[in-house]
């Protein structure tokens, strides 16, 4: 080995120092030497020692653009599972509904699907004794009507809404309504009670109308 500050002729080795350690040299070959002189690079031999990840990939960019492949093929590979739940009322298995963020959507369990209920009696020949409807049980209905239609053409009619707790004892809920000829009046009860009827007449004695009742209800 030849001392320090002097410079050997015919020497197989060449010893460089490395700038960025100071206390670090590097042997090359000297077949390495013609390679590098041979190059395009700039003369000289700089010892090739670099950042781990450009070992592999020409520059940072290369690596980060990777790296980011590599954590979408990690979400890719997550296995999606999809949740149901039993609709009682339709006996059905539905999809759980989430929003964008996948957070689980929660329906208001106290708004329910309204249900429409109309029972009609058509061309009802009145007399001078009171006739009565069936009863109504309205005891799940949240509004309910009752029209009825005078629809001849010279009489009046007497109709009366009258109100049970027990389908069998009625009380008169609203005074009597009198409809004359070609017209007709809504009937809406005033007062709970669970079921519900219409008595009606002829006003006047022998003088006889035909009348048409509807009855017009909504459930929740």
């Amino acid at each position: 080995m030849a001392k320090k500050g002097k410079k050997q002729k015919n020497s197989r080795s060449t010893f460089l120092s490395f700038p960025r350690l100071p206390s670090l040299k590097v042997r090359v070959n000297t077949d390495q030497k013609r390679k590098a002189s041979s190059s395009k690079k700039p003369k000289g031999i700089k010892p090739s020692i670099e950042p781990a990840f450009s070992s592999t990939y020409d520059d940072k960019d290369d690596f980060d653009s990777c790296m980011a492949d590599d954590s979408s093929s990690e979400s890719s590979s997550i296995t999606k599972t999809q949740i149901y739940g039993l609709d009682h009322e339709q006996d059905e298995l539905l999809p759980i509904v989430t929003d964008s963020k996948g957070r689980l959507k929660i329906s208001n369990p106290s708004k329910r699907s309204i249900e429409y209920i109309e029972e009609s009696f058509q061309n009802i020949h009145t007399s001078n004794c009171d006739q009565f409807t069936q009863s109504f049980d309205l005891s799940k209905i949240t509004t309910s009507s009752f029209i009825i239609i005078n629809i001849g053409c010279d009489h009046c009619v007497h109709v009366r809404l009258e109100v049970s707790p027990d389908d069998y004892w009625f009380q008169e809920d609203i005074p009597t309504a009198i409809i004359p000829p070609r017209t007709f009046k809504i009937l809406t009860p005033t007062r709970f009670l669970r079921y519900a009827r219409l008595a009606y007449r002829s006003q006047d004695l022998d003088k006889n109308t035909i009348i048409n009742i509807f009855y017009q209800a909504q459930s929740s």
